[in-house]
């Protein structure tokens, strides 16, 4: 989980020496840390593992769920296949979300977070027990300790050397905005 924090006294302060006017500069914040979760969150997920791909025998169902078989032939009795992709993963990928901007107090933020279960150990790395047969690798673990793969974390950094840039785009525009406005 992220938080992306900014003190609105400061920013207040700073748009009522721009206009003397009473400004509601809420909207301009809330718009900037709200693109600054999207710019983190499409990060977030591009860093983010997926399963590989494989291709691989399907069985194949009726329209009842049951197993076909051959009813004839060199082959009656076995179940039918065909050759697709068997994909694997996603989930985590797809289970990123970010939250709209929740004021409290004096400050606004914005929350990235994964809804999964096993997310916090793909983000740090785990432990686990060597030796250990796996069925769905089909083979047994080698190593005490999986490395993390810290998506969240270097989004993270990568999205702070521009978040600066993208609030001040953000003022630009509705400051432009003002002084066509008012002056």
């Amino acid at each position: 989980m992220m938080k992306i924090q900014m003190d609105e006294k400061a920013f207040m302060r700073f748009l009522k020496e721009c206009k003397k006017d009473a400004v509601d500069a809420r909207p301009v914040l809330e718009n900037g840390l709200n693109e600054i979760g999207a710019r983190l969150l499409r990060r977030v997920k591009q860093k983010t593992p997926v399963g590989q791909s494989q291709e691989g025998k399907i069985a194949r169902r009726d329209k009842n769920g049951k197993l076909m078989t051959y009813s004839r032939g060199a082959n009656k009795g076995k179940i039918k296949t065909r050759i697709g992709i068997i994909h694997q993963g996603g989930n985590l990928r797809r289970s990123w979300y970010v939250t709209n901007t929740i004021r409290k107090n004096d400050t606004s933020r914005v929350i990235v977070y994964n809804s999964s279960r096993y997310g916090m150990y793909v983000e740090y790395g785990h432990r686990q027990t060597p030796g250990r047969f796996v069925p769905v690798l089909g083979k047994r673990l080698k190593a005490r300790w999986v490395k993390g793969r810290f998506m969240l974390t270097k989004s993270i950094q990568e999205v702070d050397t521009i978040a600066l840039g993208v609030m001040k785009k953000h003022i630009k525009k509705a400051v432009s905005a003002w002084k066509y406005r008012y002056f």
